[in-house]
Parts: C-alpha cells; sequence; structure tokens
C-alpha cells in the first residue's frame, strides 16, 4: 500500500505523469512548496514559464 498526499515528498523518484511532480524541476517545486508551507510561509505561485517546464 503506498500513501500519497499532497504533503508527500518526492526524494527518490518523480511523480506520475500529470502529479505536479513528473519532472525534476517540478518535483524540486513541489518538495520546496511542500517544506516551506510546513514552516508556515505563504508561497507565490511559480512563474508560468516555470510550471511548463
Amino acid at each position: 500500500m503506498q500513501v500519497v498526499t499532497e504533503e508527500s515528498l518526492y526524494v527518490d523518484s518523480l511523480g506520475a505523469v500529470g502529479s505536479g511532480a513528473d519532472t525534476y524541476i517540478s518535483a524540486t517545486a513541489h518538495n520546496t512548496r511542500v517544506i516551506l508551507e510546513a514552516w508556515g510561509i505563504a508561497v507565490d505561485p511559480l512563474p508560468t514559464d516555470l510550471e511548463n517546464m
């Protein structure tokens, strides 16, 4: 059984296609957002050109 939530970090692999963490850039951005939000920091959306990488 594998539990994956929005708060999960990607550490050993990328996410599935369409997960929002299926590229190195998107997985890194996801992990950064999760960590910052856990610290209580409001995160601005990524610039569009980075979201599409």
